[in-house]
């Protein structure tokens, strides 16, 4: 059985167990599955149809090999597809308002220290009662 390119599966292997024999699937985790993936599956070399035939190869006749495509017929391939739509979702607009909201706080928060420590070395520069 060969490997499923529709649902990405790049390799097929085989568990002998002493119960049974069991097929194992290794599949690329795509965010566009619905497309084929021709980037992780080029054209390949056709290994059913030779590429020259004997006369012409015992003439020594230069050949290139025969490339093929994966893609299914009912698929369309990832790079023809159209741009992906990006939404932003409600829950991640809140997010970035409360990070905004969270920066805006830390901000003013900084400040006030900043005040703070201004207004103490004021103090201990103008002399300390404490020592009177």
């Amino acid at each position: 059985m060969y490997a499923n390119v529709a649902q990405c599966e790049v390799l097929r292997a085989y568990r002998l167990s002493a119960q049974s024999l069991e097929s194992i699937g290794f599949r690329v985790p795509r965010k566009r599955p619905e497309f084929f993936q021709n980037d992780i599956f080029p054209d390949t070399v056709d290994t059913e149809i030779p590429a020259i035939d004997t006369q012409a190869w015992l003439n020594g006749d230069p050949a290139s090999p025969r490339l093929i495509s994966l893609c299914p017929r009912d698929m369309k391939p990832l790079s023809e597809a159209p741009p992906e739509v990006v939404r932003k979702r409600v829950a991640a607009v809140k997010a970035e308002t409360e990070t905004d909201n969270t920066k805006d706080t830390i901000s003013a928060m900084l400040n006030r220290v900043d005040e703070t420590d201004e207004e103490s070395e004021k103090s201990a520069d103008s002399g300390s009662d404490w020592g009177d």
